[in-house]
Protein backbone atom coordinates (compact mmCIF):
# COMPACT_ATOMS: atom_id res chain seq x y z
CA UNK A 1 0.00 0.00 0.00
CA UNK A 2 2.78 2.45 0.81
CA UNK A 3 4.50 1.80 -2.52
CA UNK A 4 1.27 2.64 -4.29
CA UNK A 5 0.87 5.83 -2.28
CA UNK A 6 4.37 6.97 -3.24
CA UNK A 7 4.17 6.00 -6.92
CA UNK A 8 0.78 7.66 -7.40
CA UNK A 9 2.04 10.80 -5.66
CA UNK A 10 5.10 10.91 -7.93
CA UNK A 11 2.79 10.59 -10.94
CA UNK A 12 0.91 13.63 -9.59
CA UNK A 13 -2.36 11.70 -9.33
CA UNK A 14 -3.55 13.26 -6.08
CA UNK A 15 -3.04 16.28 -3.82
CA UNK A 16 -4.48 14.99 -0.55
CA UNK A 17 -4.02 11.60 1.12
CA UNK A 18 -6.52 10.41 3.72
CA UNK A 19 -4.85 7.88 6.01
CA UNK A 20 -7.12 6.11 8.48
CA UNK A 21 -4.73 4.12 10.63
CA UNK A 22 -2.87 4.44 13.90
CA UNK A 23 -0.12 2.10 12.75
CA UNK A 24 3.21 3.86 13.14
CA UNK A 25 4.56 1.96 10.13
CA UNK A 26 2.89 4.66 8.05
CA UNK A 27 5.00 7.47 9.57
CA UNK A 28 7.81 7.23 6.95
CA UNK A 29 5.39 7.27 4.00
CA UNK A 30 3.47 10.16 5.57
CA UNK A 31 6.67 12.15 5.95
CA UNK A 32 7.62 11.36 2.33
CA UNK A 33 4.24 12.50 1.05
CA UNK A 34 4.39 15.74 3.02
CA UNK A 35 7.89 16.35 1.63
CA UNK A 36 6.47 15.86 -1.88
CA UNK A 37 3.82 18.51 -1.20
CA UNK A 38 0.93 16.12 -0.58
CA UNK A 39 -1.37 17.07 2.28
CA UNK A 40 -1.86 14.07 4.58
CA UNK A 41 -5.04 13.90 6.65
CA UNK A 42 -4.99 11.22 9.29
CA UNK A 43 -7.76 9.56 11.17
CA UNK A 44 -7.17 7.48 14.30
CA UNK A 45 -8.53 7.06 17.79
CA UNK A 46 -6.38 8.61 20.53
CA UNK A 47 -3.94 7.90 22.05
CA UNK A 48 -2.73 5.30 19.53
CA UNK A 49 -2.41 7.78 16.67
CA UNK A 50 -0.15 10.21 18.52
CA UNK A 51 3.04 9.25 16.68
CA UNK A 52 1.50 9.73 13.25
CA UNK A 53 -0.10 12.99 14.43
CA UNK A 54 3.35 14.49 14.88
CA UNK A 55 4.17 14.30 11.20
CA UNK A 56 0.91 15.30 9.52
Amino acid sequence: MTAGMISLARADNYDIAALVSSNRDFVPVSVSLVTMGIKVIRGAFPPTGSRIAGCC
